[in-house]
């Protein structure tokens, strides 16, 4: 049977499991586009505020649904091992990271008028839609680290065996629902797992009112 009906499902599921740091105040971040369906519903029930944060997988030249690495707002993951298994060249790679940081630039500047975020001394919950190689993750998170969050957590309704271990090193906290086999496909996990569009982020955001 299909843990999720859709996104919204699975955000109100793993609402239940965030409950408990109602009384540190966090701040929902959300990785676009997938992830925001997530985190709204993360934000809606339990009164959270919601913001997103862009990071950008960088897929393998025989599968771009696979990722070899990432690249959030201000920091460029590469799994090297990776990398060197599929014999990708540097100009390649390169070819490929450039790409993303162009479309990071042009989410950032759509999502968030091209604002940083403030979460000085926060406790924030990064939410994504699921984790298969877990690429956009651990971007995500480095990333955020550098504007000095008082604690990052960690939440997705499913994670591979892979992604947990690597965020494991790097977040305070993990929250999942779901293990699923390594580098297994996210989608499978949903009756809907429809694309989602810049319109439906921004009517998402602009739903809750800031907070």
């Amino acid at each position: 049977m299909t843990p999720f009906i859709d996104r919204f499902d699975a955000g109100r599921k793993l609402s239940h499991k965030l409950k408990r740091f109602t009384n540190l105040h966090p701040i929902v971040v959300a990785i676009p586009r997938g992830g925001v369906e997530i985190g709204y519903e993360v934000a809606r029930t339990l009164g959270f505020p919601l913001r997103v944060f862009v990071s950008r997988k960088i897929g393998a030249p025989h599968n771009r649904e696979f990722g070899v690495g990432a690249v959030a707002e201000s920091y460029t993951y590469i799994d090297q091992e990776t990398v060197q298994k599929f014999d990708i060249s540097h100009d390649e790679l390169s070819l490929f990271v450039q790409k993303e940081k162009e479309e990071v630039r042009r989410r950032v500047k759509l999502y968030r008028g091209g604002k940083e975020l403030d979460i000085v001394k926060r406790t924030i919950i990064i939410v994504d839609d699921g984790l298969a190689t877990g690429v956009t993750a651990i971007a995500a998170v480095l990333s955020l680290k550098k504007l000095r969050p008082a604690k990052i957590i960690f939440a997705s309704p499913m994670m591979s065996p892979h992604a947990i271990s690597q965020l494991k090193a790097i977040a305070d906290e993990i929250i999942f629902l779901v293990d699923i086999p390594a580098f297994g496909s996210v989608s499978s996990y949903y009756q809907n797992f429809n694309q989602v569009s810049d319109k439906t982020v921004l009517k998402l955001l602009s739903s809750l009112s800031p907070n």
